[in-house]
């Protein structure tokens, strides 16, 4: 199909639209002339397939291209047989595999058990079922084709980005005489390694003027926060989950902000939202170093790396770049530079409009 004729696309699943995966990628589409279509359902899941398809029965005759949003993994049988009635393409982007999340890494189902070889078969049924799946980093572009089974060439990959409606540098110039502010933020899952943030926040509790920032909440909130107490830790602050905009504003009164540690197979394949927003507030990060954020980031140049999993390499690199004004404001000019020039809505619904175009021809 030449770029030159208007394309539209079906937005299909039960994403949350404020969701930043989704979000980004309507709005990047909207961006690069693409019309985005949204046909989503959170109602109970009995009745999910029902809404969608009365949902897609109104606008099937605007639309091209299927989009089976991230998470969506049980709206792709209903996307599929849309898909073959009335002949459009199908283009998946689950953001993660429910395999690798819940039993893998999250461990909330046993390995071996019935249900989880059940969810693996679904994973694999749902990224065979597309004509094109999306990954976002090309690590997992190599475990969705070694997993699940899928040749290479029928997955793209398309970075998470950040919304700069949203994360954007503060012009509000806060006070110099505060404590220097170290912030993570997240849903307190494995991957994040949330207690090596806490052990590294005891070795430097001697250091007065550092304080930690967690916020969030999730699986392993009640485990830190009872390891936070039984250490005694007046060092560290725990907020809960914050509005986007809340969110932005800690962000941006903070001196240094945190990604992830986890030692699980799925920390080494993922770039989180968080980085992305940090990118995009200019802030200088710390994270852990892995494959996947080796392509995207340098060392000391827009990112400060350490061992994944290691409490006091990660006490070191805080210590670091709190001695090194310098090297902080290298790091936060060159990443929010780096943001600008490719994960920004338009460059990530640049990149989608191609994957578009490429599955109509």
């Amino acid at each position: 199909m030449d770029k030159t004729q208007k394309v539209g696309v079906c937005y299909f699943g039960s994403h949350k639209r404020d969701y930043s995966r989704n979000n980004i990628i309507r709005k990047g589409l909207l961006q690069n002339g693409i019309e985005v279509i949204d046909c989503s359902s959170r109602c109970n899941v009995m009745l999910r397939s029902l809404v969608l398809i009365f949902k897609f029965l109104k606008i099937f005759k605007k639309i091209d291209v299927i989009i089976v949003s991230e998470m969506s993994h049980a709206a792709m049988p209903c996307a599929k047989l849309l898909a073959l009635i009335f002949r459009k393409r199908i283009i998946f982007d689950p953001l993660i595999s429910a395999y690798d999340t819940i039993v893998e890494d999250r461990k909330l189902i046993k390995k071996g058990s019935l249900l989880s070889k059940i969810i693996l078969q679904l994973d694999k049924a749902c990224m065979k079922m597309s004509d094109t799946v999306i990954a976002d980093t090309e690590e997992h572009a190599e475990y969705f084709s070694k997993q699940m089974g899928i040749k290479k060439n029928k997955i793209k990959v398309i970075p998470v980005g950040a919304d700069t409606d949203i994360y954007y540098p503060s012009k509000t110039k806060f006070k110099g005489n505060q404590k220097f502010s170290v912030l993570f933020q997240g849903t307190y899952i494995p991957l994040h390694g949330i207690r090596y943030i806490i052990e590294a926040a005891e070795q430097l509790k001697k250091n007065k003027d550092i304080h930690f920032i967690l916020i969030g909440k999730g699986q392993e909130y009640d485990e830190i926060m009872a390891k936070s107490n039984k250490m005694e830790l007046e060092n560290v602050t725990f907020l809960p989950m914050l509005s986007q905009s809340e969110l932005r504003e800690q962000i941006n009164k903070s001196d240094l902000c945190l990604g992830i540690f986890g030692e699980t197979n799925k920390a080494k394949r993922v770039i989180p939202n968080k980085v992305y927003q940090y990118l995009a507030c200019s802030k200088p990060i710390i994270t852990g170093e892995s494959q996947a954020v080796r392509r995207l980031l340098q060392h000391e140049e827009n990112v400060y790396f350490c061992e994944m999993a290691n409490a006091e390499a990660l006490s070191r690199a805080i210590l670091a770049l709190k001695e090194d004004v310098h090297l902080r404001g290298e790091i936060a000019r060159n990443g929010h530079e780096l943001f600008l020039n490719h994960f920004t809505p338009n460059h990530i619904g640049g990149k989608f409009s191609e994957v578009i175009y490429s599955a109509l021809n």
